[in-house]
């Protein structure tokens, strides 16, 4: 097989550079967070409805912050989805700029501090004991979905500032 530029060479991916891997921790992770900010807020209701105790204030905040992170990942989905959707389109908007562009971007830079705040939360909860063995796992699931999403934003530098310099 001969190619149109003899001076170009193919060198085949790893497997951590593989284009599938990183869509599927993309999706994987938005997933996550976007079940977690569904479902946190209706344990809390149906909690609350039983009459059940409260949690400490800081397992309230630990899981507020999933809930704000998974519906910053779903609004983030949705604008790269729709930057990705045309792809003559998207070729312009990444030379010439695009407000979409830029709110992926900006979703993007928010995204990080939370990401470390669920991973945080999930520490405490394991530490301190919030929560049942259930509670505990599937909110470490959703820091693991978080850490995933966030790496694969920083990986194809769609964060913004402050967050450029994360870039690998």
């Amino acid at each position: 097989m001969s190619s149109a530029t003899p001076s170009t060479a193919y060198e085949p991916l790893t497997w951590r550079q593989s284009p599938a891997l990183h869509f599927g921790l993309l999706g994987a992770g938005a997933g996550v967070l976007l079940l977690a900010a569904i479902a946190f807020p209706a344990t809390a209701l149906v909690r609350r409805l039983r009459g059940a105790p409260t949690h400490p204030r800081a397992a309230r905040a630990a899981r507020t912050t999933a809930v704000v992170a998974g519906l910053i990942a779903a609004a983030l989905a949705a604008a790269l989805a729709a930057v990705v959707a045309d792809g003559n389109a998207m070729m312009e908007a990444v030379p010439l700029g695009s407000p979409l562009l830029t709110t992926v971007t900006v979703l993007g830079a928010a995204l990080v501090p939370l990401t470390l705040g669920v991973v945080a939360g999930a520490i405490a909860a394991w530490l301190r004991g919030w929560w049942n063995i259930t509670g505990r796992i599937l909110f470490t699931v959703t820091a693991a979905g978080a850490v995933a999403m966030a790496s694969m934003l920083l990986q194809y530098r769609l964060v913004g500032a402050p967050f450029d310099w994360l870039t690998w």
